[in-house]
């Protein structure tokens, strides 16, 4: 029986579009589910082999998942089982998969891994100090290098965001912002970088509009993926559901005090990568990294090969490079927003970009020493 699994690879590199690392990353459902995905012929596909096709018959089978559009080319022949995630199909052999329109998120991180290079993942609050400046940070940060762009989106009742955050969010808020203009400030951006962009969110503005409608209009407007830090892994499955739908991404949380058994259900839901809470609380700069943080990357990776990048509390070049040593990449927020404020708060806005993109390349010297 041949097994298709994250990280395998069918075929050459002569067959597929992506070299054999960036087959089946960070797949976190079956790419054939119940035995009935249809080919391109129209046919279903069943768990038997249809009757009245002779030896060797070959199929191709697209599906659209969070990384990208999966095709299967499948032939068949007698007495060889396959297979896919939880399903078996009798009397076929996968001759290859080839993977296009692979998600970004997924699409950076597999380049960064052939070129042994770690990511800086920024996040900006949505409409903090207003979305034309958020567009010039966004493109900053790209040119720079940035993999991964995280917009968080103002909400007057957040549960993980420290005092920094929180401000930006009621700055934003006071000035009117809505859902809409997170959209359509990341639509007139997306064609400009090439880095990935999440969203996170609190699943109630979510629930307000509708789980499909919002993962569908975040899509649209070219967001790569999603972050409900409020919803728990147990109750996520409808929103993993939902996300792969849409092509996107579904970044699950793992904190310090998660259980064993909490950690490998995170690591399997995960999509993209997988978000590594560094510290106890809330959101916010602190003077050091978590000192179990390499422990705790480690109980990810018994799960799964999906990048993990670290959160909360990184703020210097200097923790950035620790966290790259044990992680994929070190996502800094508290910190760069407390540089906007201060840029907004001198005499004029005109320096917020300036600063936030110096501050930028500052934190990127901890990304080359700790390759």
């Amino acid at each position: 029986m041949t097994q298709v699994s994250s990280g395998s690879f069918i075929g050459s590199a002569n067959d597929c579009s992506l070299s054999n690392t960036a087959a089946f990353a960070a797949l976190d459902t079956p790419i054939i589910s119940n035995g009935n995905i249809r080919c391109k012929e129209g046919k279903n596909f069943f768990r038997e082999r249809p009757k009245g096709l002779g030896s060797h018959k070959r199929f191709c089978y697209t599906r659209r998942i969070g990384v990208g559009d999966v095709s299967i080319f499948l032939q068949t022949v007698p007495g060889c089982p396959v297979r896919f995630g939880c399903d078996v199909f009798a009397n076929v052999h996968a001759r290859f998969v080839r993977i296009t329109n692979m998600n970004r998120i997924v699409e950076r991180f597999q380049t960064l891994r052939c070129a042994k290079e770690k990511a800086l993942l920024p996040y900006f609050t949505s409409g903090y100090p207003d979305c034309a400046h958020v567009e010039k940070l966004v493109k900053s940060a790209d040119a720079l290098g940035a993999a991964v762009v995280e917009i968080g989106e103002p909400y007057s009742d957040s549960i993980a965001d420290g005092p920094t955050i929180q401000q930006s969010f009621r700055a934003a808020l006071a000035r009117g912002h809505h859902l809409e203009d997170t959209f359509d400030m990341v639509s007139r951006v997306r064609d400009c970088v090439s880095c990935g962009m999440v969203s996170m969110v609190s699943y109630s503005i979510v629930y307000r509009i509708g789980l499909d409608r919002f993962v569908g209009d975040a899509a649209d407007a070219g967001f790569d993926g999603v972050i409900f830090p409020d919803v728990p892994v147990e109750e996520s499955r409808s929103c993993r559901e939902a996300a792969r739908k849409a092509g996107l991404c579904y970044i699950g949380l793992n904190a310090p005090t998660t259980t064993p058994e909490r950690v490998a259900s995170i690591a399997d839901s995960t999509t993209g990568f997988v978000y590594q809470i560094a510290a106890a609380g809330t959101t916010g700069e602190r003077s050091a990294v978590w000192s179990d943080l390499g422990s705790a990357v480690e109980r990810i990776r018994r799960h799964c090969d999906t990048p993990v990048c670290v959160g909360f509390g990184v703020s210097t070049a200097d923790q950035v490079r620790e966290v790259c040593r044990v992680a994929e990449g070190a996502i800094v927020g508290s910190a760069i927003i407390r540089r906007i404020r201060q840029a907004c708060e001198s005499e004029s806005s005109d320096h917020v970009v300036e600063d936030v993109t110096s501050f930028l390349s500052d934190l990127s010297c901890g990304l080359t020493s700790a390759a």
